[in-house]
């Protein structure tokens, strides 16, 4: 029963510059007025070794906004974990990104694992772990959604 809006389905961007990407983005979901904002990654180093999930929310949220926005990513990694195990790197918001601090919702982004791993690529780029890990997000929103 969610209204869904994805600002990409490609691996296109909106402008040329980052800065008015990310600034395009947070325009649409505020201008939505969405109930909640998840901005979906997999994160990649050059060394080949490290392993992990984790939930990146905005720095600065004050109130209501900055609960919900952990009580989303406490969700995401609870069910997270019943993909990938305990390869948790928890919460964090230690950077002010711009894509979670301009929105006016709750916003969370999802670090799925380390695409720069070899076995979570392969992992990746299987139809049922990918399955798996779009039925653990949305089984989170849905949790999140249910109590408010």
């Amino acid at each position: 029963g969610a209204d869904v809006v994805l600002t990409r389905t490609t691996d296109r961007h909106f402008h040329p510059r980052v800065d008015e990407d990310l600034e395009e983005r947070v325009r649409i979901v505020n201008s939505l007025n969405a109930d909640l904002f998840l901005s979906i990654h997999t994160n990649g180093v050059s060394n080949p070794s490290p392993r992990g999930f984790e939930i990146w929310v905005p720095k600065y949220a004050r109130g209501t906004r900055d609960r919900e926005s952990r009580e989303i990513a406490r969700l995401l990694r609870a069910e997270l974990s019943g993909v990938w195990g305990p390869e948790d790197r928890g919460t964090k918001d230690e950077k002010n990104l711009r894509v979670l601090g301009g929105t006016n919702c709750p916003a969370a982004l999802v670090e799925l694992e380390f695409v720069s791993n070899p076995w979570v690529e392969r992992q990746l780029a299987r139809p049922d772990v990918r399955a798996r890990l779009a039925a653990s997000l949305a089984e989170a929103v849905w949790k999140w959604a249910a109590r408010r």
